[in-house]
C-alpha cells in the first residue's frame, strides 16, 4: 500500500504581513519537501492571528492569493472562504 507523508508545518506569523508571512510558509515547505509529499500550515499562518477586519476587507483573499508564491515547483492551495 502506498504510504502518504505529511508534514505539518508551524510558522511564526506576523498579524497582516502577507509578504513576511509567505516567505515563513514558502521556506518551511521548501524544507518539508524533502521528506514529505503533502505539507500543511494553520489557517491563519498567511494572513497572522486575529485577523479581525482585515477578513471583511474585498481586497483581502486577492491579496492573499498574491502573496502565496508559485515558484520552484510547489503548487500552493489556499483555502479562502470564497473558494
Amino acid at each position: 500500500m502506498p504510504r502518504l507523508r505529511l508534514a505539518p508545518g508551524q510558522t511564526n506569523p506576523i498579524v497582516g504581513d502577507l509578504a513576511a508571512n509567505s516567505q515563513q510558509i514558502f521556506e518551511a515547505a521548501r524544507h518539508a519537501a524533502r521528506q514529505a509529499d503533502l505539507f500543511a500550515v494553520g489557517e491563519m499562518a498567511l494572513s497572522g492571528y486575529p485577523i479581525e477586519d482585515r477578513a471583511s476587507r474585498p481586497s483581502f483573499p486577492v491579496e492573499a492569493h498574491r502573496a502565496v508564491p508559485t515558484e520552484h515547483g510547489l503548487n500552493p492551495r489556499p483555502q479562502l472562504p470564497h473558494d
